[in-house]
C-alpha cells in the first residue's frame, strides 16, 4: 500500500486519510474519491492531500474488520456494521461473557494494526451491550497478515456468550433465637433482585432452625424429586457464618445425601461460600456478604450456574488475580478508607436520538450555526474537554449524524475515539437511548449524559464535574447550576447504573435525577450554555446570537 501526499489532480480511485472539508461539503477520512470529489477539491483550491493506494493484495480496512469479526464469534453474538475500520460485537441475550485469552493475545500478536479489544472475561452483560471492538489500524492490511489472524481466529469461539436461560431457585435461611427478622427479609428482597438480573426467579422460602437436622430435612423436601416447586437450584443462608467443612450447612447436606464440593473461594468479599450438590440440583451456601446487593464472590459463582456452565476448580482457582474486589461501605474491617478517587473512569455519552418534533421537518442537530452542524459544535466541546473517548447513541439519519460529528471533532483538531449505538427504540424518548448508553459504559465509575442539541456547553463545565468527582466519589449525580438553574450534562455514578438500565419513559428519567437527594452535588458554574437547548427554530437563533458573542 502506498500512503503519503498525491496531487488532487491524481488521486481519483485513492482511499482518503484524513477528514477534509471542500467548500460546503466534508470528505470523510477512508472514502475512496470519485471524480466529483476531485472537482469539490479542486474547486476549493486544494491541490494536495494525504491519501493511500492499495495493492493488489491489500484489503480495505472495514472488510479486514469484518472478515476477523465473523471468523472469531461465537454464540449469542451480533456484529455491528463496519465503519471506520472497526466492527463492534455485542450480546444478543442476557448472560456470561467468555473469552479464550490466549486466542485474544495471538490475534493481538500478529501485527500492530489489527487490535482486538474486549470486556474482561466472565461478564454479566445484558442484551444490546458492547462486548467486544476490532479496529483495523491502518486503511489496508496486507492480505497475507489478516489470513494469519483469521487462522487463529476460525473455529476458536474466542468470544462467546453464554444466555441466562430460565431457572427457579429455593432459598432456605436458617434462623437462631436472636436472628433480626428485618434482615432475613432483606436477604430474600436482596437474592431475588440477583436472580432477577439472571432471568432465574425464586419460587419459594423457607424459614427453618439453625440445626443439621431441620437444615436436612429442609434440604431434602426442597430436592425431592415430587417436591411441588421442582427448583434448579437450592440457596441456603446461615444465621451463622460457616466456619468448618464439619459446620452445620456442610453436615447438613451430607446428612441429606449430598455432597460437599467446595468450601471456600478466593474472592474477597465473599470468600467463605459453599458448593454442593443433592440429587444434581447445586446447592450454594451464601456468604455473610450476600444480605447486601453489592458485588461478592456469590455473584460471580452464581453468574457461572446461570449461564449453564460448571464453576469448577480450575475456574474457581483463575478468580484469584482481581479477586480482591472493591470495598463496600459496611465492611467490619475495611481495607482502606474513602477519599479523593484520583483516577476514576469517567465516560462520555452523547444522546443524538431524538426526533425533534417541535424543531419541525428538519433535523435539529443538522442544522448549522456558525458554519457548523449543532450536533459538531456538541461534539467539538466534549472533545476539547479531554475527554479520550465518546459513545455517540443515534437514530434518525445516523450517518449524516456521524458525519457531522467527523466534522466537528476535526475541527476541534483533538484526537478521541468515536463509537456509535443505534436506537431502534428512538420513539420511546430520551429513556431508551440512556438505557443503551449506560449499558455500553457500565464498567466507567461515573458517566457524563450530553445532549445533542446543547452545542454551547464549554468544555470547562465538562472538566470541572470531572473534578468534582474526584473529589466526590461517593456523589449519586453531579448537576450543573448556572445562577442556582440547574443544567446540562448531568454525571451520574456506577450507584445510580442499574436504576438507569431499568428506566422506561421519560417520566422516570426525571424521576431518577431527583431519586438520590442526599447525595447529589448541585455544581455552581459559570457557563450559560448549560441552559441553551434547541428545540425549535427561535432556540436555534438564541443559539447563534449566544454563540456569537462568546
Amino acid at each position: 500500500m502506498f500512503f503519503g501526499e498525491l496531487p488532487v489532480s491524481g488521486a481519483l480511485g485513492a482511499v482518503l486519510a484524513h477528514t477534509t472539508r471542500a467548500g460546503d461539503a466534508w470528505l470523510t477520512k477512508g472514502k475512496v474519491l470519485e471524480q466529483a470529489d476531485i472537482d469539490r477539491l479542486t474547486a476549493a483550491g486544494i491541490t494536495q492531500i494525504m491519501a493511500a493506494r492499495l495493492d493488489e493484495d491489500d484489503v480495505p480496512d472495514d472488510a479486514a474488520a469484518m472478515e476477523l469479526a465473523k471468523a472469531i464469534v461465537g454464540r449469542n453474538i451480533a456484529l455491528g456494521r463496519a465503519g471506520g475500520g472497526r466492527v463492534n460485537l455485542s450480546a444478543e441475550r442476557d448472560g456470561l461473557f467468555t473469552l479464550h485469552r490466549d486466542v485474544i493475545e495471538a490475534i493481538n500478536g500478529v501485527d500492530e494494526g489489527i487490535t482486538l479489544a474486549t470486556l474482561a472475561g466472565d461478564t454479566r452483560v445484558p442484551a444490546g451491550r458492547m462486548l467486544a471492538t476490532i479496529r483495523i489500524i491502518p486503511l489496508a492490511m496486507p492480505r497475507e497478515r489478516l489470513d494469519m489472524a483469521l487462522g487463529i481466529a476460525r473455529g476458536s469461539h474466542g468470544i462467546s456468550l453464554d444466555a441466562f436461560e430460565p431457572k427457579k431457585a429455593f432459598l432456605l435461611q436458617t434462623t437462631l433465637t436472636d436472628t433480626n427478622q428485618a434482615l432475613l427479609d432483606k436477604t430474600f428482597t436482596v437474592t431475588d433482585d440477583r436472580l432477577a438480573l439472571r432471568n432465574a426467579a425464586m419460587i419459594a422460602e423457607m424459614r427453618i432452625e439453625h440445626d443439621v437436622t431441620a437444615l436436612a430435612a429442609a434440604l431434602s423436601t426442597a430436592a425431592a424429586d415430587d417436591a411441588v416447586y421442582s427448583p434448579d437450584w437450592i440457596l441456603v443462608s446461615c444465621a451463622a457464618a460457616i466456619s468448618d467443612r464439619c459446620d452445620v450447612l456442610p453436615s447438613a447436606i451430607e446428612k441429606a445425601g449430598g455432597t460437599v464440593l467446595r468450601y471456600g473461594i478466593p474472592m474477597d468479599p465473599g470468600n467463605v461460600l459453599l458448593i454442593g450438590e443433592l440429587r444434581g440440583k447445586p446447592v450454594l451456601g451464601l456468604p455473610g456478604c450476600a444480605h447486601s446487593p453489592a458485588d461478592n464472590g456469590f455473584d460471580r459463582v452464581l453468574d457461572r450456574i446461570a449461564a449453564g456452565l460448571e464453576p469448577d476448580d480450575a475456574w474457581l482457582a483463575s478468580l484469584a488475580p482481581g479477586g480482591l474486589l472493591p470495598e463496600i461501605p459496611d465492611r467490619p474491617q475495611p481495607r482502606r478508607h474513602p477519599g479523593r478517587l484520583e483516577n476514576p473512569r469517567i465516560g462520555m455519552l452523547l444522546l443524538a436520538a431524538g426526533h425533534g418534533l417541535r424543531f419541525g421537518p428538519d433535523n435539529k442537530l443538522l442544522a448549522e450555526v456558525d458554519t457548523l452542524p449543532v450536533i459538531a459544535h456538541a461534539a467539538a466541546r466534549i472533545a476539547a474537554s479531554g475527554a479520550e473517548r465518546l459513545l455517540t447513541v443515534t437514530a434518525r439519519e445516523s450517518d449524516r449524524v456521524e458525519a457531522a460529528i467527523a466534522q466537528g471533532i476535526e475541527q476541534a483538531g483533538v484526537d478521541i475515539e468515536l463509537r456509535y449505538a443505534n436506537n431502534p427504540t428512538s420513539d420511546r424518548g430520551i429513556a431508551s437511548s440512556l438505557v443503551i448508553g449506560v449499558s455500553r459504559l457500565c464498567a466507567n465509575d461515573a458517566i457524563i449524559v450530553c445532549l445533542g442539541d446543547m452545542p454551547a456547553v464549554k468544555a470547562s463545565t465538562m472538566q470541572q464535574l470531572r473534578d468534582c468527582f474526584r473529589a466526590n466519589p461517593g456523589a449519586a449525580m453531579i448537576i450543573p447550576c448556572h445562577h442556582g438553574q440547574c443544567g446540562n450534562p448531568v454525571l451520574i455514578s456506577r450507584s445510580l447504573f442499574d436504576s438507569a438500565l431499568d428506566l422506561d419513559g421519560d417520566a422516570e428519567v426525571r424521576q431518577l435525577i431527583t431519586s438520590s437527594p442526599e447525595s447529589t452535588i448541585r455544581l455552581e458554574v459559570e457557563d450559560e450554555g448549560i441552559l441553551l437547548d434547541c428545540n425549535t427554530l427561535a432556540d436555534l437563533e438564541q443559539l447563534e446570537a449566544y454563540l456569537a458573542e462568546v
